[in-house]
């Protein structure tokens, strides 16, 4: 997903969440949702233009510690400084 228009860090998740469908539940948040869904799916998401929401890293890094099987393609002009990068 292109993430060029995107300004705010913390609207990347939710963004990812929304393009694939998932809402958060009461007592729950867009994360926790995200990573419930995604902890058990084969799924590669590919975030591009992430130097604009380059913040979003811990999100980014917290749900692939959550989903095992879930990959990332990530496009930055900036280094995320993860682990596996």
């Amino acid at each position: 997903m292109a993430l060029a228009t995107l300004r705010d860090s913390l609207l990347v998740v939710p963004t990812v969440a929304r393009t694939l469908g998932i809402r958060e539940t009461p007592g729950q948040t867009v994360l926790d949702a995200l990573s419930a869904e995604l902890r058990d799916r084969e799924v590669l998401i590919v975030l591009d233009n992430f130097e604009q929401v380059v913040a979003a890293r811990d999100d980014v890094s917290a749900l692939l510690a959550s989903a095992d099987e879930l990959k990332l393609l990530v496009t930055s002009r900036t280094p995320l400084q993860l682990e596996g990068e």
